[in-house]
């Protein structure tokens, strides 16, 4: 048996993400069946709790013509076997085999929300990962498909319960020192506050109505032309960083689809 660890790569077809496990085979089970009808539980006796060549022993069972065991697998390729503790003829069938494992992953609050699957083979055969020493065995390999979810906390909230905000842009300060002015402000803004609560890390994105050139824009609806004016629109997210490590603050955001990390 070869129970050394191997990585599994677990993807994410959607998203595309894939995080790397590490696994490993930590205990096989079978169950051996006389074909001509002998007592080969007798012989077999003490098998599943006395095994030699480094695995470990666990449990065994049998009546008469059939007789159960596992045997716990050290991280290495090794053969196991026990002598019998008496007489046998005849053919045996090997059949029910099970097995166990242990699986290693990533944090998981630092992996994306998604389905995740992959797969590990191990041949089956003379010489091979499995090797039962049978004359013939029914398969040459063994598939195992793993299939991980990862579902993260994900938590916004605004002040208002409202489904729409409405945000009114104003000069810093507000309207009444320009109001006898008569001169125009240079810039209007607006601050929105909002919390914000994750168990990983995730992607903004910004859509608008009206784009300009990944920007948002409004739109003056009265003149024939339409003319758009840019917005900028920056995003400050305390005790989060970007991909690249930079602390989230004034963060400008634009409408390309690959959005923000």
């Amino acid at each position: 048996l070869d129970g050394t660890t191997r990585n599994i790569v677990l993807r994410d077809d959607k998203t595309g993400n894939q995080i790397t496990g590490v696994f490993r085979l930590a205990f096989f089970g079978v169950q051996h069946n006389s074909i001509d009808g002998y007592n080969i539980t007798s012989a077999m006796n003490g098998v599943g709790r006395y095994p030699q060549g480094g695995c470990s022993g666990r449990v065994g069972v049998g009546y008469m013509h059939w007789y159960r065991y596992g045997w716990g697998v050290p991280e290495k390729k090794l053969t196991c076997y026990r002598e019998l503790s008496g007489s046998f003829q005849g053919d045996v069938r090997i059949a029910d085999f099970s097995f166990g494992y242990t699986l290693e992953t990533p944090n998981p609050l630092g992996v994306y929300s998604g389905e995740y699957e992959g797969e590990v083979v191990y041949t089956v055969g003379e010489g091979e990962d499995i090797d039962f020493h049978a004359v013939t065995t029914s398969d040459t390999e063994i598939r195992i498909k793993i299939k991980a979810t990862v579902r993260h906390a994900f938590q916004v909230k605004f002040p208002s319960d409202a489904e729409l905000i409405k945000v009114s842009l104003a000069p810093k300060g507000g309207w009444s020192q320009w109001a006898n002015g008569g001169r125009v402000p240079d810039t209007l803004s607006q601050e929105v506050p909002f919390t914000l609560s994750s168990t990983s890390g995730f992607t903004v994105n910004m859509r608008c109505e009206y784009d300009l050139d990944g920007a948002c824009a409004l739109r003056e609806t009265t003149s024939p032309t339409g003319e758009k004016i840019p917005l900028e629109v920056s995003l400050t997210l305390p005790g989060y960083k970007t991909e690249n490590g930079r602390e989230a603050r004034n963060l400008l955001l634009n409408s390309l689809p690959a959005g923000h990390v």
